[in-house]
């Protein structure tokens, strides 16, 4: 499996309004990987399949009819099992949003 990598990503945001460290009654993703969930029935968030996180977790709010998933800045968590040629990718994806390397 040398096609594979491990990506070592830290949360930063210059521009909270388009985070995308944040999500509206749905899970959290990055480029078509589950970063965070919250199973049904629980009042927590988790990690996503293949991820792994180093400082911070994610953070569940809840509403009464509403909740949201966030990473808060300075989180950091590996994702592994990411094909290298989507690398590029999730270096694009975080532009000011964070940082992205191989682990």
């Amino acid at each position: 499996m040398a096609d594979r990598v491990t990506l070592r990503i830290e949360a930063r945001d210059r521009y909270v309004c388009t985070s995308p460290w944040t999500a509206f009654n749905a899970d959290l993703w990055l480029c078509g990987r589950q970063i965070a969930t919250r199973p049904p029935g629980t009042h927590v968030a988790r990690a996503g399949k293949g991820v792994k996180f180093l400082i911070g977790t994610p953070r569940l709010a809840l509403d009464t009819i509403s909740h949201s998933i966030r990473l808060d800045p300075g989180t950091i968590f590996l994702l592994r099992d990411v094909p290298r040629a989507a690398q590029p990718r999730f270096e694009a994806a975080l532009v000011d949003h964070g940082t992205c390397e191989l682990a």
